[in-house]
């Protein structure tokens, strides 16, 4: 397997993508890095259940198997459709519930983030979290890919007017939710915010914070039905938490 991962790679398809509202974006990448994923995954465990941002979970409800793998194929299909170096591939384990072992390649640079026994690591070194202390020293990432949704739309306005500098140092906006959560993982940022994504998305990276000695929690609310995400190191993530909670 860490074979398989060091040397995926994802050539650049001439194609144009395809959007819709829903899904966004779709490129011969995602078709192509998910076909490779699966079929070394259904090579070396038959029994076992994949979920895939391209495949249909509606297939899966009511499948028992104890080992889930949750696989993002290329997370940043916008990134790499206008070209931006900003994309990665997420694989994680799962058994019974919970968190086994998880990798985020960033298919740029080819930096392997990997979380495994509570601890994360990056190209086989041991990361951490940053110690940044107050938010206006904090460099936050947030991720609209849902934005013009209008529930999710109402929330993401008043967020950046909560968080804008002064109030943080910077707020970036990079659209590639795994590698963003690497990034706060391995303390290159000190926060990422996202109110709507998929599990494919956040699994790996939630997994990467917690084991960084930071905090990753999945949010919702009842007017948001998809699960979001907030991670942090200790200091902000209680700031931040209440930030959301009140919007």
């Amino acid at each position: 397997m860490n074979e398989f991962i060091t040397t995926l790679k994802v050539p650049i398809f001439k194609t144009k993508s395809i959007y819709t509202e829903y899904k966004g974006y779709l490129n011969k990448a995602d078709i192509y890095l998910n076909e490779k994923i699966l079929n070394i995954l259904r090579k070396n465990f038959p029994e076992d259940l994949i979920i895939s941002e391209e495949t249909n979970l509606k297939k899966h409800n009511n499948v028992k198997n104890l080992y889930v793998w949750i696989i993002d194929p290329l997370c940043g299909t916008t990134n790499y459709t206008h070209q931006i170096p900003l994309y990665s591939f997420s694989i994680s384990l799962n058994y019974n519930g919970i968190h086994v072992f998880s990798f985020i390649k960033n298919l740029n640079n080819n930096d392997i983030y990997f979380s495994y026994k509570k601890k994360s690591y990056i190209n086989n070194k041991k990361i951490s979290v940053s110690k940044i202390k107050k938010l206006n020293e904090a460099l936050i990432l947030v991720n609209c890919n849902q934005s013009d949704h209008k529930k999710i739309q109402k929330y993401f306005i008043k967020l950046i007017k909560l968080i804008s500098p002064p109030v943080s140092r910077r707020i970036h906006i990079y659209e590639s939710a795994n590698l963003e959560l690497s990034y706060v993982a391995s303390g290159k940022a000190d926060a990422y915010i996202n109110f709507q994504d998929n599990i494919w998305d956040i699994n790996a990276g939630i997994n990467l914070v917690n084991n960084a000695g930071g905090f990753a929690t999945k949010i919702s609310n009842n007017e948001i039905k998809d699960i979001g995400v907030l991670a942090s190191n200790k200091f902000l993530f209680r700031k931040l938490k209440n930030i959301i909670k009140n919007i």
